[in-house]
């Protein structure tokens, strides 16, 4: 079985459509196991291990380089509709863009990572973070001096859904230097991270970065 095909097929049938498609449909092995696979996109509901295997298809193509981030979650009618559920969980896009970030060897030369905070952030969501939270929410990120030494970088989600405004903070990053050069290089870092995101589901080139 070749799994990134079949990883592709599945995608298609939510509606993510990639470069590679046309080619796993072609293959009609591939069609039955993921029809069998993915036959639950059809019901109403999902089960958690619909989700799972979703979750599991959006990293693998967050993952892919010249991809977006994939952060919009669907769930899929047939296989030409689907309806716009919400977002991924933040620790999930958090993941691929640490990975994405090392993928492209920009990495501040301090650190760079989840932020302690993270694991606290939508606990009672698995997932995907629903439509009427998401909708309310948009990912924010700082480039700064800090206190004593060194510039930072800070990516974060303002979530405006309840009476309170919510600033979770997602990843934070460091260099020691503190000249121009390094901030300007933390500031393209940052520039990288946002365009990931607002690629939701689109190819980029990121070689001017």
């Amino acid at each position: 079985m070749n799994i990134k095909k079949l990883n592709e097929l599945l995608a298609f049938k939510y509606s993510l459509f990639t470069e590679d498609v046309d080619e796993a449909l072609n293959d009609e092995k591939i069609k039955i196991i993921a029809n069998e696979i993915n036959e639950s996109c059809l019901r109403e509901e999902m089960t958690e291990k619909d989700e799972k295997l979703r979750e599991m298809i959006y990293s693998y193509l967050s993952r892919r380089e010249g991809n977006g981030i994939y952060v919009s979650v669907y769930k899929g009618l047939d296989e030409h509709r689907c309806i716009n559920e919400g977002i991924r969980h933040p620790k999930n896009i958090v993941k691929d863009i640490l990975f994405r970030v090392k993928q492209a060897k920009i990495e501040p030369d301090e650190y760079f990572e989840e932020s302690f905070s993270l694991k606290e952030a939508y606990k009672e969501f698995k997932y995907t973070i629903p439509e009427s939270v998401a909708q309310k929410c948009r990912f924010m990120y700082d480039v700064d001096y800090g206190g004593s030494e060194g510039i930072y970088y800070q990516l974060m989600m303002l979530d405006r859904s309840t009476n309170t405004s919510l600033l979770h903070n997602l990843i934070t990053g460091k260099t020691l230097a503190v000249d121009e050069k390094s901030f300007m290089k933390m500031s393209r870092l940052g520039a990288y991270i946002n365009l990931l995101l607002k690629s939701d589901f689109s190819r980029i080139n990121t070689s001017n970065l």
